[in-house]
């Protein structure tokens, strides 16, 4: 929790006028309050935790199983906004049942059922995306405002919108019937007094979707228009002078002022942000976080300028024209884009610029401004926003890193991006985080909070910045103020509490792994609310036991009213207050680690005999056994297997056993006739294990020499993140540093070898196989190596050095009429070696970045992806490609190939479903947490582990049909693994065998 790099540029003497914690009980917009101030006064008596219960049999949460829970209700498969309270009313964005609509739900407050429903209305236009409403609405009296996820600013009389879509009697959810949905329309249409839609009118182009929450001061509503830069040129149009402040009279609808700072030209990607109130002297402020990286105040509208309705005016760039350099695979000598720009003399190949150019890193190209043109555009003829400040946001040290426009992950380091968070105002002060879109940037890429002195004018990046905090991943998170502290969480969970006036770091606490944080945290009765943690919101840290629930938040933040914290969770809205009433203890906060558990030693259980020698492994013996990662020949593919698709590990329906594992490790199970073996190491211990599939009982443990120096690992590769393989006779296993060891069945050193500790950023992970040779890939950044040993011997048959670059992926077999090859996914290459020879059969130039994911086949296809690349299918026949897709690319988990299908999971909890003979794209699936084990087939069902330990279970068909939904009770990040009708998982600490009867293989030899 140690904190570090606080930059102090000096104390002014606080204010008195500004925002503090909410004092009303009502949280009418996003945020609670115009200063967008996440905090909460007054005592709200909110519990430290409550328990959202069981399902009943009919799937609908039984509420008497329930603690501190008011009332629960099912929302729409995605909801993306935050929930609102006023006038005994809740609102909340979600979507249709069937997904394909955005709505409002209204409930009662008090009860949780169901007054109204508005759907959101759709533009005439093609191309437009199924999300819910992202933007937050905004209750005014008897009005609500919102921008739809189709770019529309819409007010609606909230009063005429209840008396048309109450439901009838006894209903609790919106109707379903093609005829009431109709009816339904018709009433939301109606309920409607305005809308303008910035797309048509401003060509304003949105990056992703609209989710700007709107800001209603005085008489006018100030609005973020969203206009945002595609990331791939000619994808969409880029309007570089279209406003990106506007407002509107609230009662009429028209526009009434906008701003002219041409901040679309200075884009980064997007425009996400949602407009903040401060008052400074008693001027208002309008507050805004833009797309450049930037957080500016402006006056707000002066209504006694009169404003000509529908006029429109031509405007120009006034520059200048930001270019960016293209810098893949390229060194820029720790230069700034505007030295390494004259250190190349770039201007020379370039057309004369028409403006001055501003020079900025990327990797790859976003859509730009040709340098040799000057845009024009026709814009509203309206009075101007004046600016009153601006602040750059990013340190200047991140403008030295490249871009991101395109779905790749960032590498670690800080760089440009835009901001999403909301600015805040408290006591003349301004607290804004920077941080982009996570699938672009990377929840580890570094981040920054500024703290702004809001009396000053002018550019006051170099005066006005009171404090900067540079300890965070980028965050998309809005800030919470309260007791002079901030509290801010980055896009790794990470919660960062700080004082409020110099910045200094009190505390940090990680409230979950593995996953990409979209929520802001909300501060009640001294207590911080993170989806289910809750923590004290106080210098010293505490941890509360939080909120008991299988589901996470994925998009939504809480919000607090009334004494009650209305929290999105999963698919459902809860309710959550302190039931005094209810007879039942508070559960102990999570404890950070459990204590060590024993286990038998290899001395304590009686030794197999080594099995008699016999020659390699049949094909029926390899289809029945899972001798490597990802199963028989590296494909993921489970043969002959009628795994249970449900199955609790916390009851231990399904689980025949759980047997904890001694040393942590992201290896997964391999299993050779009734045994399963596996690989845990830390920094004092590498070991290899070897349990009876029939019980879980270790039978032995073998630990082999631990060097003086270990390589640099992160934590989610750890040190025994490469999966074992065995031929049957012996098996074999490879940690971090190179070190290779092969044991005999016994678990006695047959032999081992050294091939030095791979130097790449993360930690070895390439996995082996065994197939006539023992495969050994490795890929780091000195070079790439691809060996082929005897497993008797471990000394090698054939070698081959490849001019590719460090990658994480693992060998998989391909057997083809009489060929047989070892593929590999390598960049630039997907390349299949002769499994004898080690001669090159195929090799296509389709992957590029960090390639993680290892190759899938099926049916004469070899395919590959990766989250910087594509997703490319290629025949094997011809060696060329059959087609390529480029949505939710895996950066972790392997794609998975059957008869029919290809399917990909990532990181970000995408999963898609291709056809496997023309790539078209058949469904998506958004899960809540992140893929880094790969999927497997089994049984004509794809078994998808999540890293929160849910098991995903749904047909290979082409639409989504769940199956089966199952919780493992802890994290995992290892693939399962499949042999005589059992699923066997390994959690962080402990391996399960799942299945609903005893094991029909043969005991292993005692």
């Amino acid at each position: 929790m140690k904190c570090r790099k606080i930059r102090v540029w000096g104390l002014a003497v606080l204010l008195a006028a500004g925002a503090g914690p909410l004092c009303g009980q009502d949280w009418p917009e996003w945020c609670g309050q115009p200063s967008r101030n996440m905090a909460a006064a007054g005592n709200q008596r909110l519990p430290e935790w409550a328990d959202c219960g069981v399902k009943n049999e009919s799937g609908q949460i039984d509420l008497g199983s329930t603690r501190n829970v008011k009332w629960v209700v099912k929302l729409g498969h995605l909801t993306t906004g935050s929930p609102v309270v006023s006038g005994g009313k809740v609102i909340v964005g979600t979507t249709w049942k069937d997904a394909k609509e955005a709505c409002f739900l209204c409930l009662d407050e008090e009860t949780g059922n169901l007054l109204g429903t508005f759907l959101c209305p759709k533009p005439p236009r093609d191309n437009l995306e199924r999300w819910a409403i992202s933007s937050t609405p905004t209750i005014d009296g008897d009005r609500l405002y919102f921008v739809s996820p189709h770019q529309e600013v819409i007010c609606i009389d909230l009063t005429r919108l209840l008396a048309a879509s109450r439901p009838r009697e006894g209903d609790a959810e919106p109707p379903t019937t093609t005829a009431e949905r109709d009816a339904l329309q018709q009433a939301s249409l109606k309920s409607i007094l305005w809308r303008y839609d910035l797309l048509e009118k401003l060509q304003a182009y949105y990056h992703h979707t609209a989710s700007s929450s709107v800001l209603v001061h005085g008489d006018y509503v100030y609005v973020c228009t969203g206009n945002g830069r595609s990331w791939v040129p000619g994808r969409i149009p880029f309007s570089p002078l279209t406003p990106s402040l506007v407002a509107f009279h609230k009662r009429t609808g028209q526009l009434v002022a906008r701003d002219d700072e041409q901040i679309g030209e200075q884009l980064y990607r997007g425009q996400y942000s949602s407009p903040a109130l401060g008052v400074v002297n008693g001027q208002a402020q309008i507050l805004l976080a833009t797309g450049n990286g930037r957080c500016q105040a402006f006056q707000a509208v002066d209504p006694s300028v009169p404003v000509a309705p529908d006029r429109w005016m031509t405007t120009s760039l006034r520059g200048p024209i930001v270019y960016y350099i293209d810098v893949e695979n390229q060194d820029t000598g720790g230069l700034s884009a505007a030295e390494y720009a004259r250190s190349v003399n770039l201007l020379a190949g370039l057309p004369k610029p028409a403006l001055p150019l501003e020079f900025r890193f990327s990797w790859r190209v976003p859509a730009t401004t040709p340098v040799d043109t000057i845009p024009t555009a026709r814009v509203p003829d309206v009075p101007l926003l004046k600016k009153i400040w601006s602040v750059d946001c990013i340190p200047p040290a991140y403008k030295r890193a490249c871009f991101y426009p395109r779905q790749i992950k960032g590498d670690g380091r800080g760089h440009p991006c835009d901001i999403i968070g909301t600015p805040v105002f408290c006591r003349n002060r301004v607290y804004v985080a920077i941080g982009g879109d996570t699938n672009h940037g990377g929840r580890d890429a570094l981040g920054n909070l500024v703290c702004i002195d809001a009396t000053l004018t002018g550019d006051i990046t170099e005066t006005g910045k009171l404090w900067s905090y540079e300890a965070l991943n980028q965050s998309v998170s809005t800030v919470a103020v309260a007791d002079d502290l901030v509290f801010v969480a980055d896009n790794s969970y990470k919660v960062h509490c700080l004082d409020a006036d110099t910045g200094f770091c009190h505390w940090t606490y990680s409230t979950r792994k593995g996953a990409t944080c979209f929520s802001s945290p909300v501060v009640a009765d001294g207590k911080l609310f993170l989806s289910k943690a809750i923590l004290s919101a106080a210098r010293q840290f505490e941890l509360h036991p939080g909120i008991r629930n299988d589901r996470e938040t994925v998009y939504s933040s809480h919000c607090v009213a009334n004494g009650v914290l209305f929290a999105v969770l999963g698919d459902r809205l809860w309710a959550i207050c302190d039931k005094a009433g209810q007879d039942a203890k508070s559960p102990a906060a999570p404890a950070a680690a459990g204590p060590p558990v024993a286990v038998k030693r290899a001395a304590d259980s009686p030794a197999a005999p080594q099995p008699d020698a016999a020659p390699a492994p049949p094909e029926d013996a390899i289809k029945r056994n899972w001798p490597n990662l990802r199963g028989p020949f590296g494909q993921g593919v489970a043969y002959d297997v009628a795994a249970p698709a449900d199955f609790d590990g916390p009851t231990g329906k399904n689980v025949l056993w759980k047997t904890a594992v001694p040393r942590p490790g992201a290896s997964s199970p391999v299993v050779w006739e009734g045994r399963v073996f596996l690989t845990g190491a830390d920094e004092t211990s590498r070991e290899l294990y070897c349990f009876d599939a029939a019980d879980g009982e270790i039978l032995w443990r073998q630990s082999t020499p631990q060097p003086t120096r270990l390589p640099k690992v992160t934590e989610g590769v750890g040190h025994a993140a490469s999966t074992g393989a065995t031929d049957g006779k012996r098996f074999f296993a490879v940690f971090a540093t190179g070190d290779l060891v092969a044991v005999d069945m016994n678990g006695a050193i047959a032999w081992t070898r050294a091939f030095g500790t791979p130097k790449n950023n993360y930690g070895y992970a390439s996995s082996l196989i065994v197939y006539k040779h023992l495969f050994v890939q490795i890929d780091d950044s000195n070079e790439a190596n691809l060996y082929a040993l005897d497993p008797a011997t471990g000394k090698t048959v054939w070698q081959k050095k490849r001019a590719v670059r460090e990658s994480w992926a693992s060998p998989m077999i391909v057997v083809s009429g009489d060929r047989e090859m070892v593929v590999l996914a390598e960049n630039p290459t997907a390349t299949a070696y002769d499994v004898n020879t080690g001669a090159v059969r195929l090799s296509t130039e389709c992957l590029s970045g960090e390639v993680a994911p290892s190759p899938a086949y099926a049916g004469g296809t070899i395919v590959v992806a990766n989250e910087r690349a594509q997703l490319s299918a290629i025949s094997v026949a011809t060696g060329t490609l059959a087609w390529r897709g480029e949505d939710d690319l895996p950066d972790v988990a392997s794609p998975l190939a059957t008869r029919d299908f290809v399917l990909t999971a990532d990181s970000y909890g995408m999963v898609n479903c291709y056809d496997i003979r023309s790539g078209r794209k058949l469904w998506t699936r958004e899960f809540d947490e992140s893929f880094y084990p790969s999927p497997v087939f089994a049984a004509g069902r794809v078994y998808a582990l999540d890293n929160a330990g849910t098991m995903h279970v749904f047909q290979a068909s082409p639409t989504f049909v769940s199956v089966a939904e199952s919780k493992l009770g802890e994290e995992s990040r290892a693939t399962p693994a499949f042999a005589a009708g059992r699923m066997f998982l390994r959690g962080l600490k402990h391996l399960y065998c799942i299945g609903t009867s005893p094991p029909s293989v043969a005991e292993p030899k005692k």
